[in-house]
This record gives structure tokens, C-alpha cells and sequence, in this order.
């Protein structure tokens, strides 16, 4: 009788020992993903790989959307230090498709729409990007920590952003230049920048 239970037993930590791996490698890539937020070293590619390959596979059983979603930026991170223009691609679409998996389980969370503006940007998807920046404007309109990047995506965007989003960008160049009005003159790098900026600054 000892017998069938054992392998019973077997069998259950033999399908629980590749979930428990992955939980260890979720475990470090939430740190290389803050390591990253935080400006530290991206870590070598295959490292990165890893991670963000346990991060896909998790995808069918974890429900930390936002997690999935940070996902893309150990694979953005991996297409910067390819050089294989081919591979790199394959990278970034990767990084597409795990950010918006993450978002639609977790829509609330800015700093992943505005990761989701640079890859359809990089991707040659501009109306799209726009449409992410709308969304990321509207989950946090107050994030200081990605203010200037988002102002520097719509400034790029602007010939695509509909009127309401243009004025969700006006509010980011007001905060802006309440917190780090430094930083906001390095913005305006064309005519058409520097005049959204100012007249976002007088109807203020």
C-alpha cells in the first residue's frame, strides 16, 4: 500500500519541481528588473534570456500582470546589446507581445504603457505608440520618474496625438517645469517641440 503512494508522491513534486525552478527565476528577474528601473547594469544577454523566457512561461500561471509586463524590459534591454539587426527585431517583438500581455491583465500601471511607446515606436508603429502614451497619461498622470521620458515620446509624437492626449501632455510640461525646469529646456530639440512647450507653459 506504501508503495502507490510513494510514487503518487513522486509524481507530485515531479510536476511541482519545474513551477518551483521558475519561482526562484521570477525571483531574480524582479530584481534585475528594479536593478534595471534603478539605472544598474542590464546584466549579460543570456542571463537576461533566461529570465524573461521564465517570465513568457509564467505567463499561463502567474497573475502578477505587471511582472509579465516588466518582462519586455529584460528583452528590450537584450535587443540593445545585439548587434544582429535580424535578432534584435525578433527581441523587440518578443518585448511587444509580453508587454501587452502584462497590461491586459494589468492595465493600471503607466511605466508599462509608456515601455509599450518606445517598442511601437521602434517598431515602426507610430499611431500605436500614440495610442500607448494616451494610456499612460491617463493611468498616472503623476509619475515623476517617467515625466521626462514620457514629455520627450510625445514630443516626438506630436503629429500623431489627438487633441485631448496633446493636452494630457501640456499637464506633463507644467509639472515639469514646476520640478525640473532644467530639464525641461534640454526638450526642446525642434521648432515644433519648443512651441508646444511654450504655449502649454502660457495657457498654464
Amino acid at each position: 500500500m506504501a508503495w502507490p503512494a510513494f510514487v503518487v508522491g513522486l509524481c507530485i513534486i515531479a510536476l511541482a519541481a519545474p513551477r518551483f525552478v521558475s519561482e526562484i527565476i521570477l525571483l531574480s528577474a524582479r530584481t534585475r528588473i528594479v536593478d534595471i528601473q534603478s539605472g544598474k547594469e542590464a546584466g549579460e544577454p543570456g542571463e537576461l534570456a533566461g529570465m524573461a523566457a521564465a517570465i513568457e512561461t509564467a505567463g499561463d500561471w502567474t497573475g502578477d500582470g505587471r511582472l509579465i509586463a516588466d518582462g519586455g524590459l529584460l528583452l528590450m534591454r537584450q535587443a540593445a546589446l545585439t548587434t544582429n539587426q535580424a535578432e534584435r527585431l525578433l527581441l523587440l517583438r518578443r518585448a511587444l507581445a509580453l508587454t501587452e500581455t502584462g497590461l491586459r491583465r494589468s492595465p493600471a500601471h503607466p511605466v508599462g504603457w509608456t515601455r509599450l511607446v518606445a517598442l511601437r515606436f521602434a517598431l515602426g508603429e507610430p499611431e500605436k505608440a500614440a495610442q500607448a502614451l494616451r494610456l499612460s497619461l491617463l493611468t498616472g498622470p503623476v509619475v515623476p520618474q517617467i515625466t521626462a521620458s514620457r514629455l520627450t515620446q510625445g514630443l516626438t509624437l506630436l503629429p500623431y496625438l489627438d487633441p485631448d492626449t496633446r493636452q494630457l501632455l501640456a499637464r506633463q510640461v507644467r509639472f515639469l517645469h514646476s520640478s525640473q525646469p532644467q530639464q525641461l529646456e534640454t526638450l526642446a530639440t525642434t521648432p515644433a517641440a519648443a512651441q508646444f512647450i511654450q504655449q502649454a507653459l502660457i495657457r498654464g
